[in-house]
């Protein structure tokens, strides 16, 4: 399937993950809009099983009260 630059809810390994995700020719780069979280690459041919639930396109603010 053709994944393109975004925000992503994705299983690896059977864990699930919500990451801004880029797309080059050999890999792909997950990066967490939290900063405590480092960026990690997943490259063609790697082990990893990778799948893609959806594409996120909204977001929401929950605030304690």
């Amino acid at each position: 399937s053709y994944i393109r630059d975004g925000v992503y809810a994705v299983l690896i390994d059977s864990e699930l993950y919500i990451k801004r995700v880029q797309k080059t020719p050999r890999k792909l780069t997950f990066i967490s809009t939290n900063p405590a979280y480092s960026p990690f690459e997943i490259r063609d041919g790697d082990p990893e099983t990778v799948r893609f639930i959806g594409r996120v396109i909204k977001g929401m603010c929950i605030k304690d009260i």
